[in-house]
């Protein structure tokens, strides 16, 4: 008796070919450095690796328009107030997907990614493997959520084949969010957030993980490194990458664009949809719209944790 299903037949799909990224580069220093928003903390699992956070520049150019976040008003306004500013905005987005000139823009906007960083205590040059984890989240959520899957990963009788582990954190969501709250644009192409993934392997993830005390601010590697890195990927990592969802599809395009930088690519529900169908609009705004409407904001942790336990969605 076997305990797993039978395989489902795959679908045959007509490739379509991926719209190439933007340059990765990081801007040009010197930068004014921005602090971390949260102090830092242990993690939320025993296990022999020590947790830091740091911060580095996204990569510079974005795609999009640099049109102001939209405003919302709050959850204690009126049905019809807060119905008719969504529906507000939603017209907006669609004449401005319309609008090829907006739609093609860019904009030369500073705008910073935080990872966290796992490293095992005991590492050293005799019992390193080069083997990296590294985790990119869906959309809506921050880089602590693969916390408890970590627990599970870094007890298991296998952690010591792990060096270190990465967890992403993309510009609007959790720390990077709030540094870079001041300057959102409205628009986020999702093909920035793999160019900044991208940008962290070239420019900032350090050649190897000995190193276990990195400063909060990643420095830039050498130029040499960064040919070398597009040339013939790491020499001294295994870079194996997990994204679910938006970071899926993230690590995915940027898989495409420089497949040398990944020993293995494991996608978790990653959205990918010819964006050439007419659905792609219509599906994208029904979840934005839906988040513009979502309480946002409690009056504590403990409350929070009690609506967010006792939904559905949120619960599991």
């Amino acid at each position: 008796m076997t305990s797993s299903y039978p395989p489902i037949p795959l679908k045959v799909v007509t490739p379509f070919p991926c719209r190439p990224l933007l340059p990765i580069l990081p801007p040009n220093d010197p930068l004014n450095y921005p602090s971390l928003p949260c102090k830092l903390r242990e993690p939320r699992f025993n296990a022999s690796f020590n947790l830091s956070t740091h911060i580095f520049p996204a990569a510079y150019l974005r795609r999009g328009p640099d049109l102001p976040v939209p405003r919302i008003p709050p959850p204690s306004a009126r049905k019809p107030e807060r119905e008719n500013a969504v529906k507000s905005v939603h017209k907006t987005f669609q004449e401005n997907w319309n609008n090829s000139s907006v739609k093609n823009s860019k904009h030369e906007k500073i705008l910073w990614n935080v990872v966290n960083r796992y490293v095992r205590n005991d590492l050293d040059k005799s019992t390193s493997t080069g083997i990296t984890l590294f985790f990119a989240h869906a959309n809506g959520h921050t880089k602590e959520i693969w916390e408890p899957v970590l627990a599970r990963v870094l007890s298991s009788p296998l952690a010591h084949m792990i060096d270190e582990v990465w967890t992403w954190e993309s510009i609007q969501h959790g720390d990077a969010g709030l540094i870079n709250s001041d300057h959102l644009p409205a628009f986020f192409d999702w093909s920035d957030n793999a160019r900044d993934i991208n940008n962290f392997f070239l420019h900032f993830l350090p050649s190897n993980a000995l190193d276990k005390s990195l400063p909060v601010h990643l420095p830039r590697v050498s130029v040499q490194e960064v040919e070398k890195r597009l040339c013939s990927g790491f020499e001294n990592r295994t870079l194996i990458t997990i994204g679910h969802s938006f970071g899926g599809t993230s690590i995915a395009l940027g898989a495409v664009s420089h497949p040398k930088l990944f020993s293995a690519v494991i996608l978790i529900d990653p959205v990918m949809i010819d964006p050439k169908e007419p659905p792609v609009l219509d599906w994208a705004l029904k979840g934005a719209m839906k988040t513009l409407v979502r309480k946002d904001t409690w009056e504590s942790k403990e409350q929070a944790y009690v609506e967010f336990s006792s939904s559905p969605y949120y619960k599991s």
